[in-house]
């Protein structure tokens, strides 16, 4: 059984944090030592094939990729909005862009409480694109974000983020 705080590198040393694999057994066990179990899954059910995922079933909530918890695009969310419940999935299963693509809906939570709740980060790229190699606040979020949004989101998206830059 592997300490869930605990990774060890090919160089022998102990780390505490190392990719969503280990995330995702800190976030496990934090919740566990509640009496809250819940279970790693890492065969692309949730996010991509290879990323690992935290899945606890009586919650009926999922943490898709362990690295969401510190996830620069999503860093001024609440932390109520990272984990979405079993529910997102089945109301947006069959609905666009995402058709029937789950690991597509976790990114389309991500991607859409990114834009709910502005970071920084993407303030930043938004009012300085070039400084970041985009053309356009545009052309980042399309780039980066677009497939996981309808045109309108989009659209939408570069109004409120414009509107946060500064004018001189």
């Amino acid at each position: 059984m592997m300490d869930a705080l605990t990774t060890y590198v090919a160089y022998d040393r102990r780390v505490s944090r190392r990719g969503c694999h280990s995330m995702t057994r800190i976030a496990i066990g934090i919740l566990r030592s509640i009496n809250i179990p819940g279970e790693e899954i890492n065969d692309g059910t949730w996010f991509e094939p290879g990323h690992s995922s935290a899945v606890w079933p009586a919650l009926e909530t999922v943490l898709p990729h362990g690295d969401n918890i510190y996830n620069a695009l999503i860093r001024a969310a609440p932390t109520y909005e990272l984990l979405p419940t079993f529910t997102f999935f089945s109301d947006n299963l069959n609905t666009d862009p995402c058709g029937d693509s789950i690991p597509c809906l976790s990114h389309r939570h991500m991607v859409m409480n990114g834009i709910s709740y502005p970071s920084d980060y993407t303030v930043a790229r938004c009012c300085d694109p070039h400084r970041y190699g985009y053309e356009s606040c545009r052309d980042y979020l399309e780039t980066q974000y677009g497939i996981y949004l309808i045109e309108h989101e989009l659209e939408d998206a570069v109004t409120t983020f414009q509107s946060l830059c500064e004018t001189e």
